[in-house]
């Protein structure tokens, strides 16, 4: 990011400070939480995990959580899944070759994300079909909801952090 001339950089870890130095106790919480839900073994694997994190992000327009989210999703993807697989995510998810499960996830969390109270049980019928038990339905909830929440903060602080700079620098 360039203001005023000067570059800087604002990423999720300035962004972590940011919000550590007045919300501490909240951030501890909120960190500890993401990562017991990230890694529920009753649950989903990291990699769908991962592409939840990814299509919220995406939806939701957070270029912080996107690039943490794929580097993640591509450390769990085993060949042939590759960066392609990742931009194809990201540009044309029609175009990505996914599993019926896979999909039905990714939907369901881009329902989740934009339109959350036209869920409903067809919705439910759909990824029980692809053979998601409840225990998958509720942790890919989970998922969703934890990255909407942090997308929401990442972006508004960057926000704060970005006009901070730019009121330093002027």
């Amino acid at each position: 990011m360039v203001v005023d001339g000067h570059s800087s950089s604002i990423g999720l870890s300035e962004i972590l400070a940011y919000i550590g130095k007045s919300h501490a106790p909240v951030l501890s919480a909120y960190v500890t939480l993401h990562r017991a839900i990230m890694s529920d073994p009753a649950g989903l694997t990291p990699a769908e995990c991962e592409m939840i994190a990814v299509i919220a992000s995406r939806l939701n327009q957070c270029s912080y959580c996107v690039d943490v989210h794929m580097a993640q999703l591509l450390s769990h993807l085993a060949p042939p899944r590759s960066a392609q697989f990742g931009h194809q995510l990201l540009a044309d998810l029609s175009s990505v070759s996914l599993s019926d499960r896979e999909r039905a996830l990714l939907a369901y969390a881009a329902k989740l994300t934009t339109s959350p109270g036209e869920i409903g049980a067809s919705d439910l019928h759909k990824l029980r079909e692809t053979g998601l038990s409840d225990p998958e339905i509720e942790h890919a909830t989970f998922v969703t909801a934890s990255l909407n929440l942090a997308n929401r903060v990442a972006m508004i602080t960057g926000e704060v952090l970005k006009e901070n700079l730019a009121t330093s620098v002027g």
